[in-house]
């Protein structure tokens, strides 16, 4: 196994007044109890039941890497069950659950599979936008219900709830699609419909996807989690830059109140412009506290930003002002799509979180091959290093989507200082040469150094070839 390479690069950061309104987490889940994270990775176009209907496999981590079960609802072709996943206990009984969202499901309506932990086993329900419909409105092809997914006990009861993305989906007494998040809180007999949010009824709501991205953690003072939720194709000053909700709990209405609801852009309300347009910010998002002054900051991801032609970009919103001022990081260079995925976490145990940032078009300076790579950018936002494919000894390493996914958790090093970290490469060769998918593994030592640990391939569970199965582009966190 090779030593991480790791190159030191300076970092570009721009601070600016954004126009937003002026005011203003996740962790890794054990399943079996071993002291390690679990890890449920997506291959959302995965052959297994139905073509590119899609399956979540469960990795189990530990320094022996058991494989867990896989999970292949029936689902029709074209489903893309697996396109997102995530970890919870659905039904408080102490046992993770299981959720893969299909977006393409049922005509593009989108469903969610779950599987509940049972004395028998898991036991498989089944949600569509019909379930959880209960703000209203109908059933409507396009809604794309289970895009995105992020699992939190916001209400603190004990019992994990889902929020479930629709960004094509349209809201109670709304005209347009505009995109609706539904949450659905974790009960003892499983999920029940509890909470629909959406992003008001403004023009420039209009068909912005609400519901693209979703993640949670805590962003303000309380300790009851919150949801942030990406809506890359909102428009501002009639151009279509996109924007992230922060979207608090609040304990004493339990609820998601819309008068908390705040609307992050990269650009001033009043002066974006055509250059600002087609950028896909709120593509990923991250909560943490990134510069260390113990405010919550929320990251959001901007990979197609052309400065350099796609080179992307990642702008973190400052929570000590309620967001209100901005920190962009740019590194690369053109077609990198840089931000394609972030992940929030205290690598070197500094008490200061720090930011993993994806590119998974990526073509590094010393190497020859489109490998992707995973920006780890720490100390505040001031130092940066890169991992690639090129860690471990691989000659496979062209055109990987390295950096398509990412996620920190315990996974490997149970009981040292500072979260693991794992690569989703939804393009990986396995060993028998095919490209379906994998996930690279790194350790974390303590000191925040990452070293190369493993590298999970699909067909570690089906021992079958499944060209472009995507495994490794979701990942639970």
């Amino acid at each position: 196994m090779n030593r991480i390479t790791s190159i030191l690069l300076p970092l570009i950061t721009l601070t600016v007044a954004l126009g937003v309104d002026p005011a203003t987490a996740s962790a890794g889940y054990d399943v079996d109890g071993d002291g390690n994270d679990d890890l449920l990775i997506g291959a959302r176009r995965a052959d297994h039941t139905a073509h590119n209907g899609g399956l979540a496999a469960l990795s189990l981590g530990s320094a022996a890497m058991e494989d867990g079960p896989l999970y292949a609802p029936p689902v029709d072709a074209e489903a893309r069950a697996g396109t997102a996943v995530a970890l919870g206990d659905f039904n408080c009984d102490g046992v993770g659950d299981y959720a893969l969202g299909a977006p393409l499901d049922a005509g593009e309506e989108g469903r969610v599979y779950v599987y509940l932990s049972s004395q028998e086993g898991a036991q498989l329900e089944t949600y569509g936008r019909a379930d959880f419909a209960w703000d209203g409105a109908a059933v409507t092809a396009g809604d794309h219900f289970g895009r995105s997914l992020a699992a939190a006990d916001f209400d603190a009861d004990g019992c994990d709830d889902l929020a479930i993305g629709a960004p094509g989906a349209t809201p109670r007494n709304g005209t347009t699609a505009n995109g609706v998040v539904h949450v659905a809180a974790g009960r003892p007999n499983g999920l029940q419909r509890a909470w629909s949010l959406s992003a008001g009824g403004s023009a420039a709501d209009a068909g912005s996807k609400y519901g693209f991205a979703l993640t949670v953690g805590y962003v303000n003072a309380d300790t009851y989690p919150d949801l942030v939720i990406g809506a890359p194709r909102r428009t501002s000053a009639g151009t279509e830059v996109g924007a992230a909700y922060v979207r608090p709990f609040n304990v004493n209405s339990g609820s998601f109140p819309t008068s908390e609801r705040r609307a992050l852009t990269p650009c001033d309300e009043q002066t974006c412009d055509a250059t600002d347009g087609q950028r896909w910010f709120g593509w990923a998002l991250a909560i943490g506290d990134l510069d260390g002054d113990g405010a919550p900051d929320v990251a959001v991801g901007r990979p197609g930003e052309e400065e350099q032609a796609y080179q992307g970009e990642v702008i973190v919103f400052d929570g000590s002002t309620w967001f209100a001022s901005a920190t962009t990081i740019a590194l690369g260079s053109a077609g990198e799509l840089f931000g394609f995925a972030l992940a929030a976490g205290d690598l070197d145990a500094d008490g200061a979180d720090d930011l993993v940032i994806g590119a998974p078009y990526t073509w590094l300076p010393w190497s020859s091959m489109e490998t992707g790579a995973v920006y780890l950018v720490t100390d505040g936002l001031s130092s940066s290093a890169i991992l690639s494919p090129e860690d471990y000894e691989t000659p496979t390493a062209n055109k990987q989507r390295f950096g398509a996914a990412v996620a920190l958790g315990d996974y490997y090093s149970a009981g040292i200082e500072g979260p693991d970290l794992v690569v989703g490469a939804s393009r990986a060769k396995d060993v028998h040469g095919i490209r379906s998918g994998g996930v690279y593994a790194y350790y974390n030592d303590g000191a925040g150094t990452m070293h190369a640990f493993d590298v999970i391939t699909l067909d570690q569970w089906t021992l079958e070839t499944d060209e472009g199965a995507l495994f490794g582009a979701a990942i639970a966190q």
